[in-house]
């Protein structure tokens, strides 16, 4: 079973892996500065998506995944960050988006460790 550091670790990696494509698919329209602190925010929102499904449903016994470790909740958590920032921009900064991807990157990350355990992740489980 995935552990804290472990979760908080790659959430932190990823979020900023995908901030950095993101700043590539951009195509230097982007300063350093903007770029390194893009990437900052983008691993804040990763630790915090990659502890928000344990906060949520503290691991108190084997069988504590439920809502909040499923795979309805992480298409859930992706899907509403697509939405915001997609065709509609409801989220027009760059530093929000930064966070709000890299908080749903996060969250995704630490599903997919949970699902290399043994135990798997549910699809829907109240």
């Amino acid at each position: 079973m995935s552990n804290f550091k472990v979760h908080s670790t790659i959430g932190v990696v990823s979020s900023i892996g995908v901030e950095l494509l993101q700043l590539m698919r951009e195509e230097g329209s982007v300063s350093f500065k903007v770029g390194l602190c893009r990437c900052l925010i983008a691993g804040a929102g990763g630790l915090i998506g990659a502890s928000t499904p344990d906060l949520l449903e503290p691991a108190t016994s084997y069988d504590h995944r439920s809502v909040f470790h499923s795979v309805c909740a992480g298409g859930a958590v992706v899907y509403g960050a697509y939405s915001t920032m997609s065709e509609n921009k409801l989220i027009n900064n760059q530093f929000a988006s930064a966070f709000i991807r890299g908080t749903a990157v996060g969250y995704g990350s630490h599903l997919v460790l949970d699902m290399t355990t043994s135990m798997g992740l549910p699809f829907f489980k109240s």
